[in-house]
């Protein structure tokens, strides 16, 4: 009896751990990915591509470069994200001609791989 209730509380503990995704495999790899891979790419290299849903924000561009482009943004509800500050990846320097530091900005992106990337950001009008 008492080694049916030790069996089914391993049982019971294993699958409860699976579900957490707690794994000590499953952690070594998602820190060896993001350590490891470029913003934007996935572990082999590739260009990771967006999937999923398109989420919407807006807020006031703090620093760019060629490649991306860093938003004080406001919460974006789709996400769960209270107002933070965050690097975005664009998809190609084109998306960034015109913009400036200070700049107000409407920005759409997407989850690519682990990192969220640009679909749209323009100028904003406020």
């Amino acid at each position: 009896m008492i080694m049916k209730i030790y069996t089914a509380a391993m049982l019971i503990g294993s699958l409860a751990l699976a579900a957490c995704g707690q794994s000590d495999e499953g952690n070594t790899q998602s820190v060896a990915a993001e350590s490891t891979a470029p913003a934007g790419t996935n572990e082999s290299g590739a260009t990771a591509q967006p999937s999923g849903e398109v989420h919407t924000g807006n807020g006031d561009i703090t620093e760019l470069s060629s490649d991306s482009v860093t938003i004080s943004h406001g919460p974006v509800g789709s996400v769960g994200w209270p107002a933070m500050t965050m690097t975005f990846q664009a998809p190609s320097a084109d998306m960034l001609q015109g913009l400036n530091v200070g700049d107000p900005v409407d920005f759409q992106f997407q989850k690519a791989g682990e990192q969220y990337v640009l679909s749209s950001i323009k100028k904003a009008q406020r």
